[in-house]
C-alpha cells in the first residue's frame, strides 16, 4: 500500500525548466560545516547518447517496463541480474530481488498521462521546486534540461524517512522525473532506485542501473553519482 500511496503522490508532483541547456549541481560539505556548491553549465541542447550508446556493465540487462495499463511513451530500464518485477498495478512497476522488504534495494517506475493542461517545462519546474524538502533530506547531485519532446530532472538525494519515497530509515535515491508530450497529452514518468543510506553494497548495485533509463529511445541524462 505504501508504494501505491507513493504513486499517487508522484502524480501530483511537477517542475519549470528555462532554456534548452542542461546543468548539473553538486553539493558537498566543506570543513567547518560550510556548504559548497558547484554548478556546471552545459550550453546548447542536452547531450544525447552516441549511436552505440553508453556501455551497460556486466551483470545488468535492459528490460521493457511492463505497465499493465500501458504508458504514453515506451520506457526501458536497466536492472541487476536477479531482479524481476516485484509488483505492478496499472501505472507503476517495481523491480526487486526475490521477495524484497520495504527497505531492500528497489527500482520503482511510475507513468501517468493526461490531457495537456500544462507544459512539460512547467511540470518539471514545479516538481523540482517542491520535491524532497523534508528536514534531514539532502540533494547531493542533480541535472535538468530539454529531452526529446519534453524535459527531465535527474538527481541523487539522501532522503529523510519523512519523505514519501523513503523507507523506514535514511534512504539513498537515484532518480529522475520526465515530462514528455505525445499526441496532445502530457506523459509524466518517475524513476526511483532506492536503498538504505547505510546499505553501501545495495547502492553500488543500483548506481550502474540508474545510468540507463530510456524513454522513447533516448537515455535520460544523469548527474555524476556520489559515493
Amino acid at each position: 500500500m505504501r508504494r501505491r500511496i507513493q504513486a499517487l503522490c508522484a502524480a501530483g508532483a511537477a517542475v519549470l525548466l528555462a532554456g534548452c541547456g542542461a546543468f548539473q549541481v553538486r553539493t558537498s560539505e566543506e570543513g567547518g560545516g560550510v556548504m559548497g556548491v558547484r554548478v556546471a553549465q552545459t550550453a546548447g541542447p542536452t547531450p544525447t547518447p552516441t549511436e552505440t550508446g553508453p556501455a551497460l556493465a556486466d551483470g545488468y540487462q535492459l528490460v521493457d517496463v511492463p505497465f499493465s495499463e500501458g504508458c504514453g511513451v515506451p520506457m526501458r530500464v536497466a536492472v541487476p541480474d536477479g531482479f524481476s518485477v516485484g509488483s505492478s498495478a496499472g501505472d507503476y512497476v517495481t523491480f526487486v530481488e526475490g521477495t524484497a522488504a520495504l527497505d531492500d534495494p528497489t527500482i520503482s517506475i511510475y507513468c501517468s498521462d493526461s490531457v495537456l493542461s500544462e507544459t512539460a517545462a512547467e511540470h518539471i519546474e514545479t516538481t523540482r521546486s517542491y520535491g524532497y524538502q523534508e528536514a534531514g533530506t539532502t540533494k547531493i547531485a542533480e541535472r535538468k534540461g530539454q529531452f526529446g519532446n519534453g524535459y527531465f530532472w535527474s538527481y541523487q538525494v539522501d532522503m529523510s524517512p519523512r519523505e514519501i519515497f523513503a523507507g523506514t530509515s535514511q534512504t539513498m535515491l537515484y532518480g529522475a522525473d520526465i515530462a514528455y508530450t505525445a499526441e496532445g497529452r502530457l506523459c509524466t514518468l518517475k524513476y526511483a532506485a532506492t536503498a538504505p543510506t547505510e546499505d553501501v553494497a545495495g547502492q553500488h548495485r543500483l548506481q550502474p542501473a540508474a545510468d540507463f533509463v530510456e524513454v522513447d529511445g533516448r537515455f535520460v541524462p544523469m548527474p555524476d553519482w556520489a559515493g
